[in-house]
């Protein structure tokens, strides 16, 4: 806590808050750069991975020490978890490079097209193995016990 042991003006206050501040704002700055340098995936979803990255940008550039855009994309694509490494090297060769919300927009959709490939889809009745359609068909796609034969088993089309 800054604690003045003369009366000051309002002014002597004020730039004494200042000074102690904008000394620890570069110190701030570094320790942000380098946990953006550093950030990692790990298990988090793209739109977290994307809005953590976005976060720290945004509290640089409160700092004064903006980031371009192409390089938080950059920070992004260097430590994107393994399973977007196909579309990661399709980013890297665009050109002009691709903007930070365009990358985050790709990995986003490549993502839900992994989601969607791991979805295994539900079996309906009718696919179960002891549906009478399962046991039932022949390698035609006839149904019955052989070809002229309906379910029951007795002779069809006579």
């Amino acid at each position: 806590m800054l604690q003045l042991k003369d009366s000051h003006s309002a002014r002597d206050i004020w730039v004494l808050t200042q000074n102690l501040f904008c000394s620890t704002k570069d110190s701030w700055a570094m320790h942000l750069e380098n946990e953006l340098r550093n950030i990692i995936m790990g298990d988090l979803s793209v739109a977290a991975y994307f809005t953590e990255i976005k976060a720290i940008s945004d509290q640089l550039e409160y700092l004064s020490s903006k980031v371009l855009d192409k390089n938080l994309a950059m920070y992004a694509l260097n430590v994107l978890s393994s399973k977007y490494q196909n579309v990661d090297s399709i980013v890297r060769q665009c050109s002009p490079f691709l903007s930070f919300l365009d990358t985050r927009n790709i990995i986003t959709l490549e993502e839900q097209t992994l989601m969607q490939q791991q979805v295994v889809p539900i079996a309906s009745h009718l696919d179960h193995a002891s549906s009478t359609n399962v046991l039932h068909r022949d390698c035609l796609g006839t149904t019955g016990y052989g070809t002229g034969t309906n379910l029951s088993g007795s002779s069809s089309g006579s």
